[in-house]
């Protein structure tokens, strides 16, 4: 199975999936995906979605939300599953979406496309 069709069934199996869980998925299936990429949003390049994989994980990842496969989620309790998931970023929360002068961190978690908080 490729890389990007293994995400897709772990994130249509598991509803607001995080990247710590994608991450044990890829540790299951014996995937070397670390590396020193770090995902940001275009236009807030110091709001860091994720880091620590290498970039083709991430362009799977982009594949997924470009076929619109699946949807990304951040509300207030996205946080607590990488606290629960055992695996956070070294950087400070973001509680909004503006342009911060150093990197923050803001938790989104992955659904299949059509699931509504």
């Amino acid at each position: 199975m490729e890389v990007k069709e293994l995400l897709l069934k772990q994130i249509e199996t598991h509803d607001y999936t995080s990247f710590a869980e994608l991450e044990k998925c890829m540790e299951r299936a014996n995937i070397d995906y670390k590396g020193d990429m770090c995902w940001h949003l275009d236009n807030y390049p110091n709001l860091i979605l994720w880091s620590g994989w290498k970039i083709e994980f991430f362009r799977a990842i982009n594949d997924l939300l470009r076929e619109k496969k699946i949807d990304i989620h951040h509300d207030n309790t996205c946080g607590m599953c990488y606290i629960i998931d055992g695996r956070l970023l070294q950087l400070p929360a973001a509680k909004k979406m503006v342009q911060y002068k150093e990197p923050h961190w803001l938790p989104i978690t992955f659904s299949k496309r059509g699931v509504t908080e």
